[in-house]
């Protein structure tokens, strides 16, 4: 059993160093007392963040250019293997890593752990190209000791209905955000204030669901000055984005952000955030198994959110009165709910948030230790998680 004199050396292994969750993973491990290596791809495009994690960069790869890319990984397995030789456990971000460790440590008794942050669309479905892809992470899944999830739901309506994963096998740390010693004074708007000043909806982050900018676009247009939006990231696929911008004196763009830096002022200068995920048109994925880092952002500077219903997000709101719950399946509905917002509900949603545990938006140092005490047992090779 490994223990603080004697740390455990973790490989921590992606196809993408730059990816804020995955380095958070690393910092917060490493914060408990694990001594953390951090390898892996970078996508062109796409920086490192200056967060003093030191990072081992393999190389670079390009969207797209498959084959280029399939020499460049291929050619970096012997340096992998090296480095996963000199640790106690390979962690792998994302099916991609998992495979691309599985082939590099053959041969060897190295556990494996694999991390899934979210499921992505070619697992899901019936078609043959979803059947081929769950059966390939299946394989994969043979050379895996344990499996780390950002949603319990990854569990119930993924892993133990395809691949029947004992429960067993699993943790469940939540893509919450990171404890800060000096957290922001979350008040309640005084009601008078409010009536005297718009009602600021703030849409952050990747911006890529074109049903919620034409919802959010045509409440804010037929409010009469009574909603405003505020809307901070990177605007992807939305076709009419610069002219709605540009042609309202409503809608109110910052250009992208850098998290967590600018959070608290950017969460300050709102009074409601849009945390639905991309609508999914009925089918199942991600944006009902998974809470958005928009609703973990809200929560933890206490304000209140709006969600698509039947979401992870959706039943936190209802529980707690935190917010409210739409249906984007009838835009014109939503859009009429959103014109009816009254700021005495707003206000009851914010007093209700100061009386919600901080720890369903914020990590605990415990999850964590928790975590590096079920890698010290692989480890220790008492198979008490298989």
């Amino acid at each position: 059993m490994k223990n603080d004199t004697n740390p455990l050396r973790v490989l921590f292994f992606t196809s993408a160093v730059e990816h804020r969750t995955f380095r958070k993973t690393v910092k917060m491990l490493s914060e408990v007392g694990i001594k953390a290596h951090y390898i892996g791809f970078t996508r062109y495009n796409y920086p490192c963040p200056n967060d003093g994690l030191e990072t081992t960069i393999l190389g670079k790869v390009q969207h797209r250019n498959y084959i280029k890319r399939f020499f460049l990984v291929f050619g970096q397995l012997p340096r992998v293997r090296r480095k996963a030789k000199k640790n106690d456990l390979v962690y792998c971000f994302s099916l991609d890593a998992l495979i691309l460790a599985s082939l590099a440590t053959v041969g060897t008794r190295i556990p494996i752990v694999y991390q899934v942050q979210d499921i992505r669309p070619i697992l899901v479905g019936r078609k043959i190209k979803n059947r081929l892809s769950r059966l390939l992470e299946k394989l994969a899944l043979g050379r895996v000791k344990h499996v780390v999830l950002s949603s319990r739901a990854f569990y119930e309506s993924h892993f133990k209905v395809h691949y029947g994963l004992s429960e067993d096998w699993i943790s469940v740390i939540e893509n919450k955000i990171e404890n800060d010693p000096n957290p922001p004074v979350i008040q309640v708007k005084n009601i008078t204030s409010w009536h005297t000043s718009p009602i600021r909806i703030g849409y952050f982050g990747m911006l890529r669901c074109s049903r919620s900018w034409e919802i959010l676009k045509s409440a804010v247009d037929s409010a009469e000055g009574r909603l405003e939006l505020i809307v901070r990231g990177k605007p992807v696929g939305l076709k009419t984005f610069d002219t709605d911008v540009s042609s309202s004196n409503r809608i109110f763009y910052g250009g992208p952000y850098r998290s967590p830096d600018e959070l608290d002022n950017l969460y300050q200068r709102v009074d409601l955030v849009w945390s639905a995920y991309p609508y999914g048109k009925g089918e199942q994925g991600n944006w009902q198994w998974a809470r958005t880092v928009r609703f973990y952002e809200a929560g933890a500077f206490g304000k209140p959110m709006i969600s698509q219903a039947e979401t992870q997000d959706a039943y936190v709101i209802s529980q707690y009165g935190i917010g409210l719950n739409i249906d984007m399946a009838d835009p014109q509905g939503v859009i009429e709910r959103l014109l009816s917002i009254s700021h005495e509900e707003l206000s009851e949603w914010s007093r209700n948030l100061l009386n919600t545990p901080r720890s369903l938006f914020i990590h605990t140092e415990e999850e964590y230790r928790e975590l590096k005490e079920k890698l010290n047992i692989l480890v220790g090779g008492t198979n008490e998680l298989a």
